[in-house]
C-alpha cells in the first residue's frame, strides 16, 4: 500500500515539542513542492530563525502560498505566490 498525502504536515523537536498544520491544500502534493517548501525554510534559518521557529513559519508560509496559487498549482507557482503572503503578513 502506498503513502497518502494530505493536507497536514506533523514537526517535532527534540525535547517534546510538536506541531500540526492542518491549512495546506492536499492538491500540494506536486513534485518539487517539497523543495520549495525546504527553500522556504533555509531562507528564514539564513536570516537568523531557530530551526523548530523556522520550520513552523515556513509550513504556514507554503501552505498560504498555495491558497494563493490556487487550484491546479504546480511548484513553480508557489514562489510567486508567496509576496502576497507576506503583505498579509506584515
Amino acid at each position: 500500500m502506498g503513502g497518502v498525502k494530505g493536507g497536514d504536515t506533523v514537526g517535532a523537536a527534540p525535547g517534546g515539542r510538536g506541531v500540526i498544520t492542518t491549512s495546506a491544500r492536499p492538491t500540494m502534493a506536486s513534485a518539487g513542492s517539497g523543495d520549495i517548501l525546504a527553500g522556504i525554510v533555509v531562507g528564514l534559518l539564513a536570516q537568523g530563525a531557530a530551526p523548530f521557529e523556522a520550520a513552523c513559519a515556513g509550513v504556514w508560509m507554503h501552505g498560504e502560498a498555495g491558497h494563493e496559487a490556487g487550484l491546479g498549482l504546480i511548484a513553480d507557482d508557489l514562489p510567486e505566490a508567496l509576496p502576497p503572503v507576506l503583505q498579509r503578513l506584515y
